[in-house]
C-alpha cells in the first residue's frame, strides 16, 4: 500500500488530481512497464482507475502514429470474432518439439475460456458473431476468418512473450499441418494481418509483458495488433 502511494506521489501527482473522470494516457519506460498505474492510490485514497480512464500506449512513436493517421474508411461490418476452449492437452503440439522450442513443457487446457467466449457472444446478436471454439480454433481458421470484417476480436487462449527473441511472442492456437500452420500466431505474423477492429481483447498469459526495448517500450503482442490496424487492445493476463 505504501509503495503504491509513493509511486503515485512520484509519477502521477505532479499532473494534478482530476476534478472529474478524464483520460490519462501513459507511455511507460523501462521497469515502469510492469507498474499498473490504474491501481495506484491518490491522496484522497481513491484508486486512479476510479477517477480517470487509464490508457497505455506501447511507445511515444506508436501513440504518434496512431493519433496522426488519417481516418480509415470503415470496413468491419460484423460484430464479433471470438476464439477459445482449445483442447491443448489433446493437441499434437504438446507431443512435439514445438513447445520445447518455446521453453514450455506443454500447454494445459483453459476450461473457462469456452464459457468466456460464449459470454462474449451473448453480448451481440448471434448472426453478428463468429466463434472458433474447441478443435475449430486453428491458426489457419483464424487467419482465414476475414479478420477485417470484425469490430471486436476476442481471443481466450494461451500466449507468451519471448524475452530473448521478441518476434517469437505468440498466441497459441491449434496447428494445421495441411495448411502449413504450426499454431503459434507470432507477433511478426500479427503485424501483417489486416484489421479494422475497434477492440481486440487478449485474454491470455503474458500478452501485456515483453522484453524492454528502450524508447520503443515493450515489443509485445498488444503492440502487434495495434500496428495491424486495431484501434484499441485490452490485454488481460490470466496467468
Amino acid at each position: 500500500m505504501t509503495e503504491a502511494r509513493n509511486l503515485y506521489d512520484a509519477l502521477v501527482r505532479p499532473i494534478g488530481e482530476a476534478p472529474q473522470k478524464q483520460s490519462l494516457i501513459i507511455v511507460r519506460d523501462g521497469p515502469l512497464h510492469l507498474v499498473p498505474f490504474d491501481g495506484l492510490r491518490e491522496a484522497s485514497g481513491r484508486y486512479v482507475a476510479e477517477t480517470r480512464t487509464v490508457i497505455y500506449s506501447p511507445s511515444a512513436t506508436t501513440f504518434y502514429l496512431l493519433t496522426e493517421q488519417k481516418p480509415r474508411p470503415r470496413i468491419a461490418k460484423t460484430a464479433l470474432l471470438a476464439i477459445g476452449g482449445i483442447p491443448y492437452s489433446r493437441s499434437p503440439m504438446n507431443r512435439s518439439g514445438l513447445t520445447r522450442g518455446y521453453d514450455r513443457g506443454g500447454f494445459v487446457d483453459m476450461p473457462s475460456s469456452a464459457d468466456e467466449v460464449r459470454i462474449a457472444q451473448a453480448a451481440f446478436a448471434k448472426k453478428e458473431t463468429k466463434v472458433l471454439l474447441g478443435p475449430s480454433a486453428t491458426e489457419a481458421a483464424f487467419k482465414a476468418a476475414g479478420l477485417s470484417e470484425y469490430r471486436v476480436i476476442h481471443l481466450a487462449v494461451h500466449g507468451f512473450a519471448d524475452s530473448t527473441f521478441p518476434d517469437r511472442a505468440a498466441l497459441v492456437l491449434l496447428s494445421d499441418r495441411l495448411a502449413g500452420e504450426d499454431g503459434f500466431l507470432q507477433a511478426s505474423e500479427i503485424v501483417q494481418l489486416r484489421l479494422d477492429a475497434d477492440l481486440v481483447i487478449l485474454s491470455a498469459c503474458d500478452t501485456a509483458v515483453g522484453p524492454l526495448r528502450g524508447q520503443e517500450g515493450i515489443a509485445n503482442l498488444s503492440k502487434a495488433f495495434l500496428l495491424a490496424g486495431a484501434r484499441m487492445v485490452v490485454p488481460q493476463d490470466v496467468g
